[in-house]
This record gives structure tokens, sequence and C-alpha cells, in this order.
């Protein structure tokens, strides 16, 4: 598979290699129905954080941010964003805005403050519930915000 986007090739690769480990922010963006959730992390004191959320991030990447940059975005498939019923220490907290049932998942849409997250889930879910958000860090993909490269 070849990702081919504005007559620049981003990424050639199998379909999973490119799904799994793209590149590039575009190239995470290409594949992926809904697509890939993208979140802007700031850098302070060696961890992660947005909107009240803190990660550690992999030795891989901390290394590429201590020679790179302070502004990173991290991104997480619809498929490996975890909704509950309640949030738990260390997760998040959405209101849910959309609802639509996609087969065996339903595809959820989810307001955290200033952004919308689409997430896959088997949990029934009605519009206007709060819910619970996790975004398990071994999942990311992390990207330079200005370079918009693969950090690791």
């Amino acid at each position: 598979m070849a990702v081919l986007l504005d007559g620049v090739l981003e990424q050639v690769g199998a379909p999973a290699e490119v799904y799994q480990r793209p590149v590039s922010i575009r190239a995470a963006q290409f594949v992926g129905s809904p697509p890939i959730n993208l979140l802007p992390f700031r850098v302070a004191d060696g961890v992660l954080r947005w909107q009240g959320l803190t990660v550690t991030p992999p030795r891989a990447v901390a290394e590429a941010l201590r020679a790179r940059t302070r502004e990173v975005l991290g991104g997480w498939r619809p498929e490996d964003i975890l909704l509950h019923r309640s949030a738990e220490p260390g997760h998040l907290t959405g209101r849910v805005t959309l609802v639509e049932l996609a087969g065996p998942h339903t595809i959820v849409t989810v307001r955290v403050q200033d952004a919308e997250l689409k997430a896959l889930t088997t949990l029934e879910l009605q519009e206007s519930a709060t819910v619970g958000i996790a975004l398990p860090p071994e999942r990311a993909h992390w990207f330079d915000r200005a370079s918009g490269q693969r950090l690791a």
C-alpha cells in the first residue's frame, strides 16, 4: 500500500503496518474509519499533559522529546479509547454527543472540554450521558506537532 497525498509519498507498507505504525500525522489520518483521534499535548517536566491528563511517555518518545520538541500530538484509534459508565482515577470525563450504531460496535462521539473524540464501544450509551474515558498510553501514536512526523 502506498499513501500518496497531494503528490507526496507519505508511506509505503502493508495496510496493517500503515494503520498500526503510521510515519506521519497525514498517513495516520488517511487510514481508518472513523479516523484517528489527535490531541495536543504539552511537554512539561518529562511528562505529557492535556486537559488534566498526564502521560509518562515511552522511553523512545521521551528521548525524541528531549531532542526535538515541546508540543506533540497524541493519537488514539477509536478502538483504543476505552469508555466507562463513570470516571475512574486517572481517566478523563466527557459528555456523549452522538451515538451511531455500526453493526456489532457503536461509534460514540464524546466531548472533552474543547475536543471531540470518537470511540468504538459495545456499551449501550445515550446522548448527553457522562462517561469516563481511558487513553491507554501503550496504544498511543506520538507525533511532532511542527513536522507532523512520528516520534518513535
